[in-house]
Order: structure tokens, then C-alpha cells, then sequence
């Protein structure tokens, strides 16, 4: 059995925030928001204050859940839904317009990450995507390949900034 706060809030999982018990599928979710902190420079995309914020701030990514994109959040939650309803005006995946440099390709690897529900289906309603599914998806193998650590130049001015703090720390204390 895991706590509710297994997760650090801003990559927490949608179900977990409404009480739902911590499973792999969660991680998925936990993925796509780090997969896209990566797209967004390092920047937390969901950095909620508490879980409600962390909820409107997911509603206001992808829009505020449906009985058909996440039936159990109607289901079986529907004390929760009260709490939560004040966020239905949130209608819209805003995925594209918030990332609109990615590729097609790595649109719908986030787009199956960040999904509603965690359960994964075959059916035309959106399920979030499993582990299984993720490590084949074309994306990971679409060109440009990965390249290697001293080839990424933010790679280097982060080295860089990171040795100069060093050198200050050191003159620091020498005094």
C-alpha cells in the first residue's frame, strides 16, 4: 500500500489527487509530465500548490474530464466530482498550442501520456498510454536521433555555470 503523496505533487496523477490508490499506470502520467518539463526547458509544466490547484492546473491542460474520457472520475468519485466541479469550464486539450514546436509524432506521445484515465483499453475513447505501448512508439525512433551528452550545447553551459559555482564556492572559502 503506497500514501496518497507518493508522488511529488507536480507530477502527481490525476487519480491519486481523487483518492484512487497508486498503481504503475500513475508513473505513465508522472512520464508525460516529465517528458514535457523536458520540452518546456526544465520548467515544471503543473507546478500545483496544493492538490486542488494541481487538479484546475491538469483541467486547464487538457480540459476538465468527461464520462467518456475518464468514467470511474464519475463513477466512483462522485463526492469528489462536487469539489472538482467548479473546473468544468476548462473544455479543451491545450496540449498543442502549449507545446506547439514539438513533432506530430511526439504530440502523440504526450497526448497518450497525459491522459484522464489510467485504464488501458482498446477502444476509441483515449486510455493513457502503458509502458509497454510507450517504449514502441515511433517517436522514440523518429529522426533526430538522440545525440550524445557533449554534443548538447545546453549541456555545456550548464557544466559550465555549475564549474564556475564551484570556483566561487572554493574563493569563498579560502577566506
Amino acid at each position: 500500500m503506497y500514501t496518497k503523496g507518493v508522488v511529488t505533487l507536480y507530477y502527481r496523477a490525476p487519480e491519486i489527487i481523487i483518492g484512487h490508490d497508486y498503481d504503475h499506470k500513475s508513473d505513465m502520467w508522472s512520464l508525460g509530465c516529465i517528458f514535457a518539463e523536458l520540452l518546456n526547458f526544465g520548467k515544471p509544466i503543473l507546478p500545483g500548490k496544493n492538490e486542488e490547484h494541481q487538479f484546475e492546473l491538469i483541467c486547464s491542460l487538457i480540459g476538465f474530464p468527461t464520462g467518456e474520457s475518464w468514467p470511474a472520475f464519475f463513477s466512483e468519485k462522485t463526492k469528489e466530482l462536487n469539489r472538482y466541479r467548479r473546473y468544468t469550464f476548462y473544455k479543451d486539450n491545450k496540449i498543442r498550442q502549449w507545446f506547439p514546436n514539438i513533432s506530430d509524432l511526439g504530440l502523440n506521445f504526450l497526448m497518450n501520456l497525459l491522459v484522464w484515465d489510467p485504464n488501458v483499453t482498446v477502444s476509441i475513447i483515449q486510455k493513457r498510454m502503458s509502458a509497454q505501448r510507450a517504449i514502441l512508439h515511433p517517436y522514440l525512433y523518429d529522426k533526430p536521433l538522440p545525440k550524445l551528452p557533449d554534443q548538447i550545447t545546453a549541456l555545456k553551459k550548464f557544466e559550465y555555470y555549475k564549474q564556475r559555482i564551484r570556483e566561487l564556492i572554493v574563493k569563498k572559502t579560502k577566506y
